[in-house]
């Protein structure tokens, strides 16, 4: 996690469509410690953005058009990414 300031940390997590995150915070200190009790977020939000360059929005996009049994569109998409990933390969050999 990032320190902010005064004891406010930030970070940035993926969560594609229909995933969970459970979380809790919890500090140590001399004097003691703290700890909250377990939160859950569930990505519920179906967001689809067909033009953005982040490998996690189109990973995002195959999950919402396997959802609605486009399958083709997820075929496309992963044969995109593993594409890309060959082509990364051979530039860093």
């Amino acid at each position: 996690m990032e320190y902010l300031r005064y004891g406010l940390y930030s970070t940035k997590l993926p969560l594609f469509y229909n995933e969970t995150i459970t979380y809790y915070y919890s500090e140590e200190m001399p004097t003691g410690s703290i700890a909250t009790q377990e939160s859950y977020h569930k990505n519920t939000a179906p967001y689809l953005n067909d033009n953005h360059p982040d490998s996690y929005f189109a990973i995002n996009n195959a999950i919402i058009y396997e959802q609605m049994f486009k399958h083709q569109l997820v075929e496309d998409i992963v044969d995109g990414l593993v594409g890309d990933l060959a082509e990364v390969s051979g530039t860093l050999l």
